[in-house]
Formats: C-alpha cells, sequence, structure tokens
C-alpha cells in the first residue's frame, strides 16, 4: 500500500505561497487559518469587514516606537560659562608665550651684536671694459644714418646705408677708445682711494667708517684720525628703553613674566653697550686697514635727567680686540678687560654686584671729550 495524501476536509482549501503554506476550513461566516508564516486565527465573516483573533498562543508586541519628544541637547548655562572661562585662559597664555618670545628675541639681538663677522677690506673691482666689434658698430651707424629716412625712399636708403659702412670703421674705434679712457680713469681712481684709506688720510678713513656704521644698530660716527688712531663717538640705546619685564618660572614651573630687578636690568643694558662697542670696533678695524688703535666715546640719554651724557670711554688696540675668541653673548662684558685707560660709569659694588643707577662720567679732564660734549646738539626723540 503506496503513501498517499488526501484532503476530504468540505470547503477546505490549501494554499502555497514562499510564505508557507496556508488552509482555510469552513465556510465565508467562519474560517479557520492554519499554516506557516502566520499564526492560527479565526475570523468571523459577518458583514462586509471582518475581524480576526488568535486561537492561541501569546500575543506579539507591536515593534513600531512610539514617537518621543526631541530633547534639548543646547549647552547649559554653566557649561557656556566654563567654555567662555577656557577661551579666555587660552588667550592669555597665547599672549604670554607671545610676548615671551618676543622678549627672548630682543635680549638675543640686542646682546650678541659683536658674534657677527666683518669682512676684511679689499681693493677696488673695476670690471676690464668690453671689447666691441665691428658688426656692432655697422649696427649702430645704420642706426644713425637711417634715421628719419621712410621706408619707401629706396635710394636714400641706400645711400645711408654706403655711409654707415663707412663711418662703422672709425665709429668702432673712437667708441672702444672712450671706454678704455673711462675704465682707466676709474682704475686710476680706485688705486687713488685705496692708497689714500692704507695710509691713513683722514677724510676717506672717516668717510668710508661712517658708510660701513650706516646700519648698526648702536649708531656710530668716526669723528677724527690722529696718525693710525681713529676717534669714534657711539650712541647707546637708553636704558629706559628696556623692556621691564623677562620670561621667568612660576613655583610650579609654569613659564611666565616676571618684573626684572634694577640691576638684571642694569647687567641687559651692560652686556648690550659691551656688544654695540665690541662689534663697532670690529667693523672699523676690518674697514680701516692702516689704523691701529680706536679711542671710543659711548653716548646716552641718563634716565634721571633725560639728557645726553658719557657713560664709557677707552682706548682699544688692533691686536686686543682681534685676540679675543668672541663665541657668547657674555663675552661682550670683555670690552672692559681688553680696554686701555678705560672708565666705565657701571661700577661694581665691594660684594661683587653692579650697580643699579647709569650715571654720566666727570670728563673735566679729558679735553677732547669735554670740546666733544660741546659739540653735540641733543635733538629730542620724536613721539609718534
Amino acid at each position: 500500500m503506496g503513501f498517499g495524501f488526501r484532503v476530504g476536509v468540505p470547503g477546505m482549501s490549501v494554499r502555497v505561497s514562499s510564505r508557507g503554506v496556508r488552509t482555510s476550513v469552513g465556510p465565508r461566516a467562519a474560517r479557520v487559518h492554519m499554516g506557516g508564516g502566520r499564526r492560527t486565527t479565526v475570523s468571523s465573516g459577518m458583514g462586509p469587514f471582518f475581524a480576526s483573533t488568535s486561537v492561541g498562543g501569546s500575543s506579539r508586541r507591536s515593534t513600531a516606537k512610539r514617537p518621543t519628544r526631541p530633547r534639548d541637547i543646547g549647552p547649559t548655562p554653566a557649561q557656556l560659562e566654563r567654555a567662555r572661562r577656557q577661551a579666555e585662559r587660552a588667550e592669555q597664555e597665547a599672549q604670554r608665550d607671545a610676548a615671551i618670545a618676543h622678549l627672548e628675541e630682543l635680549r638675543r639681538q640686542t646682546t650678541s651684536v659683536h658674534l657677527q663677522t666683518f669682512p676684511q677690506a679689499q681693493p677696488p673691482f673695476v670690471p676690464q671694459p668690453p671689447q666691441l666689434a665691428l658688426p656692432w658698430a655697422l649696427a649702430e651707424a645704420q642706426a644713425f644714418h637711417l634715421a628719419g629716412i621712410g621706408r619707401f625712399a629706396r635710394a636714400d636708403r641706400a645711400a645711408a646705408r654706403h655711409a654707415a659702412e663707412q663711418d662703422a670703421l672709425a665709429y668702432l674705434g673712437a667708441e672702444q677708445a672712450r671706454l678704455d679712457g673711462n675704465h682707466r680713469q676709474l682704475h686710476e681712481a680706485a688705486d687713488g682711494w685705496w692708497r689714500a684709506l692704507n695710509e691713513n688720510d683722514e677724510d676717506t678713513v672717516c668717510e668710508a667708517v661712517n658708510t660701513a656704521f650706516s646700519d648698526n644698530p648702536a649708531a656710530g660716527s668716526a669723528v677724527g684720525l690722529d696718525g693710525t688712531v681713529l676717534s669714534i663717538v657711539m650712541r647707546q640705546p637708553d636704558l629706559d628703553g628696556l623692556p621691564t619685564q623677562a620670561p621667568g618660572l612660576t613655583p610650579a614651573g609654569r613659564p611666565t613674566l616676571k618684573t626684572m630687578t634694577k640691576r638684571d636690568r642694569l647687567l641687559w643694558w651692560l652686556t648690550s653697550m659691551g656688544s654695540n662697542i665690541v662689534a663697532t670696533l670690529n667693523e672699523a678695524f676690518a674697514t680701516a686697514p692702516g689704523i691701529t688703535a680706536i679711542d671710543l666715546a659711548v653716548l646716552t640719554r641718563m634716565p634721571d635727567t633725560q639728557r645726553l651724557g658719557i657713560v664709557a670711554y677707552g682706548q682699544w688696540t688692533r691686536q686686543a680686540v682681534t685676540s679675543v675668541p668672541w663665541r657668547r653673548p657674555e663675552d661682550a662684558l670683555r670690552f672692559l678687560d681688553i680696554a686701555e685707560d678705560v672708565d666705565c660709569s657701571v661700577r661694581t659694588t665691594a660684594s661683587g654686584n653692579l650697580s643699579t643707577s647709569v650715571k654720566p662720567l666727570d670728563t673735566a679732564e679729558i679735553p677732547g671729550l669735554e670740546a666733544l660734549l660741546a659739540q653735540i646738539e641733543d635733538v629730542p626723540e620724536a613721539t609718534p
């Protein structure tokens, strides 16, 4: 007896789809639905619409999400205030770091002028004049003779070209002779200037040195020459022009700005003056090969009286200055050790500390400095 499958329930219908197998039993008025893909339900079938209820099993909860009210995600007042304080603190730290960087760079610039090197003076180089050729002279002569002649005046243009050929050779010789003559004059003038510089002609030496000084941070001027000793006046920037703060650290080790003491500020100014003095001496010796020593006086404005006064003077020899290896900013303070007949208004106390003020030196016993002060015109600096 073979296997058989029989549907014998009256009114039953079977439906097969991708969702499973469904069977319906009963008339339209009351129908049972069974099968895969959905649970078994009974429909009433009454009226134009019908409602179905589950026969058994637990009902499933709806998977649709209930609408939710949007949450307020804006920052609270406390958060806004905290962000404002953080922004202010960040801006203050940026300004502090910029001020620290500026002060460090300013100190480096003002105390390291003496570390630069200056090229030694060399005889002026006068290049040889260009050597002219006949094609150039012919082109120049044609341009001269054809000037003003119309393009269609063929006869006139032919005559002009013939005249240019006749004049080209003579023009070439004359122009070459002119260039050679100019070269000889320039060469003689350069040789004469170099000879005067090495022989310590006063005007030549002072002019050359002052030209070299024109871009210095501390203005210097050569004012005279006695034999092989050059006299220079240097204008040191004022102590009042230095900042009153310097980079420092808090007890916790964080960078900050601190007020400088008078002694620290004066040490900065003294190092700057020494750096400018050494640079002035080196540049003058490099520019004027014939000088052997320099008498130098330093002028600055006194902090208490706002009047110009001499705060340092002395004589420095070429051998003394060039024998020192200038490597560090602190080396600038050695300008006092290598000078002869030197005096400086910044004193050292008995305990070894620097004084805290700058006073003008008494120059009554030095006629040259007294005459120099008498000739100086104190022009107040223009206010912005």
